[in-house]
């Protein structure tokens, strides 16, 4: 590692430390108070749904607000490296960890609040808890995607020289037939994007991109069909690797707006 490598490296490390401050800061302001979801009016099953759906909203806004704080920071000290895709490799990780960790933590609290009560059946407790074990990262994961991919794809913008590196490698069918044939392919795309302007990275409206792009038979990456899983459509692929279809998307525009993008080739 460079001296310039080294410093760069130290800055990120401090400036996590820096976002991680923010986060804890907006968690303790933020923190929940008692209130009648621990009534003992309401039924120990009646907790048990009251306290996952809490947990599930509050974990939203909470990746929401340290995805934003993770962008505020790499904007405030101008480092891109914040939102490198090792930084946020890690970010992810630790989301994902927190997740886990909150899994436990309701399904401990319903285990003592049934204990407690002695009225659960022991069928009923185990399907609580399994309710936990599968809504709480079906709802959550999805939230942790959407908000990494946004931030990921503004990090690519920010560090041109390692920009689409991969996909872009491999984006092209197999057989290539010159300049022509990848600029109709990137016009295809361009026509798909276009009602949709600015909004198009919105999670619904790539939904719908992606069908799209589907029912006009343009093929995605060919690569795509050899990662694991396997992705040969847009669809299944956008709901596998969210990211790697943004920056496909964007190659295409990025292109279109190049001055030598001809657009009338043949007229």
């Amino acid at each position: 590692m460079t001296p310039s490598e080294s410093d760069g490296q130290e800055k990120v490390t401090l400036l996590r430390e820096v976002a991680e401050s923010r986060y804890r800061a907006w968690l303790q302001e933020h923190s929940e108070r008692p209130n009648s979801i621990d009534s003992t009016q309401v039924s120990p099953l009646g907790r048990s749904k009251r306290r996952l759906d809490r947990a599930i909203d509050r974990a939203r806004r909470g990746i929401k607000k340290r995805c934003a704080i993770q962008r505020a920071v790499a904007r405030e000290f101008s480092c891109p490296e914040m939102l490198s895709g090792a930084e946020l490799d890690w970010l992810e990780q630790r989301m994902k960890t927190e997740l886990s960790q909150l899994v436990l933590a309701l399904q401990h609290a319903n285990a003592n609040d049934f204990f407690a009560a002695g009225t659960v059946s022991p069928v009923s407790a185990r399907a609580a808890q399994d309710r936990v074990a599968h809504h709480v990262p079906a709802e959550v994961l999805s939230v942790i995607h959407t908000e990494l991919g946004v931030l990921r794809a503004e990090g690519l913008f920010q560090q041109p020289t390692e920009r689409f590196a991969g996909d872009m490698a491999t984006s092209q069918p197999q057989r290539q037939h010159g300049p022509a044939a990848n600029m109709s392919r990137h016009e295809a795309i361009g026509r798909i994007l276009k009602p949709y302007s600015h909004d198009w990275k919105k999670e619904e409206t790539l939904d719908e991109i992606c069908a799209e792009l589907d029912a006009n038979q343009i093929p995605p990456p060919a690569a795509w069909a050899s990662l694991s899983p396997r992705a040969r459509s847009w669809r299944r692929a956008y709901d596998l690797y969210p990211v790697r279809v943004l920056k496909v998307l964007q190659y295409s525009l990025d292109i279109l707006s190049q001055p030598n993008a001809t657009r009338n080739r043949h007229g």
